[in-house]
């Protein structure tokens, strides 16, 4: 976030002042935004940006894990949400750029704080429940701030002495309540859906009506039920086979999606140590039509076979190549 207020400061130039400050540059107050030389300056600026965002994006995306079984903190289990809470946090950073009338900015920031903060409820991208719970406490966090914002600019200079006050008490409480409801919405979905596939007769009803997933990423969401460990190594046999039926029902109910096969193939090669149907069902989600954040997981996976191969044939005598 830094480097994009520091991009931003070409683009800077107090388009909601009044009088002689209008189209100022805002760091040097002397200069105007309307010479040719500063003209480009704001597009060079406004260059960089663009180029600065898209890198990000796809720094964001390529934090997918392949592995559901992965400890890593930063493992996403889908990178979608990732990607769109960082577009809404560039977005938060233009709004004193674009948008300098202090009432409609706050009601912007507002705007983006619950839309951020919906976000990681929705979607709990990571792997680790505490690491959901974290990101979403500090959503809320800038949320309950955002809405005291709102107040602030509609209330008289007299008030904000209390209303700063304010904020910076509900600080606290707003991340432990977004923490503990990102907590609850996990416990209480992998719990209806358990209850689902535990009262389900597997001859009476199809697999894709046991449980009617809204999206594609709760059946990953759901999945994650099997990342239950009896020690530090060695994951709980019942969960595991909760969560392939957990899968094999969301291949039925998205017959197309390339997401969910992904998941699938995944699972059979981390989770089942099926390595060669789960390379098979890889193959199979090609022709799927795969989304670029699919792409990426193919490729990590292809380049792991492929260290893996080089990693046999040293093992039995042949040369690796360091260089390749």
């Amino acid at each position: 976030m830094t480097t994009l207020s520091f991009l931003q400061l070409g683009m800077s130039c107090n388009l909601s002042a009044h009088g002689k400050a209008r189209f100022q540059l805002e760091l040097f107050p002397n200069y105007s935004c309307q010479r040719p030389s500063q003209i480009a300056n704001a597009v060079v600026s406004g260059l960089l940006l663009l180029v600065f965002v898209v890198i990000a994006l796809l720094f964001n995306m390529a934090e997918v894990e392949v592995n559901p079984a992965s400890k890593m903190t930063q493992s996403l289990g889908h990178s979608g949400a990732a990607m769109t809470a960082f577009g809404i946090k560039a977005l938060m950073t233009l709004v004193g750029v674009v948008l300098g009338w202090p009432k409609v900015a706050a009601v912007a920031y507002c705007v983006l704080a619950t839309w951020l903060a919906w976000e990681y409820l929705r979607w709990v991208p990571n792997l680790l429940i505490w690491v959901n719970c974290v990101k979403t406490g500090v959503a809320t966090a800038m949320l309950s701030t955002a809405a005291l914002q709102v107040v602030l600019v509609f209330q008289p200079r007299s008030a904000s002495r209390q209303l700063t006050i304010a904020m910076a008490i509900s600080l606290g409480p707003a991340f432990l309540a977004g923490a503990a409801v990102t907590w609850l919405r996990i416990k209480l979905f992998n719990a209806a859906v358990k209850r689902a596939f535990r009262n389900a007769d597997p001859e009476a009803i199809k697999p894709q009506d046991i449980y009617h997933f809204a999206h594609p990423r709760d059946v990953e969401i759901a999945a994650r039920c099997a990342r239950v460990w009896t020690d530090l190594y060695t994951l709980e046999k019942t969960a595991v086979h909760r969560a392939e039926e957990i899968i094999k029902a969301g291949v039925a109910l998205f017959p197309d999606n390339a997401y969910v096969a992904l998941v699938y193939a995944n699972f059979m090669l981390d989770m089942l140590g099926f390595s060669q149907t789960g390379a098979k069902h890889l193959e199979g989600v090609r022709k799927f039509n795969p989304s670029l954040m699919c792409r990426f997981m193919l490729f990590v996976r292809h380049q792991q076979a492929t260290q893996k191969a080089a990693s046999s044939n040293v093992g039995k005598g042949g040369n690796m190549d360091l260089l390749g």
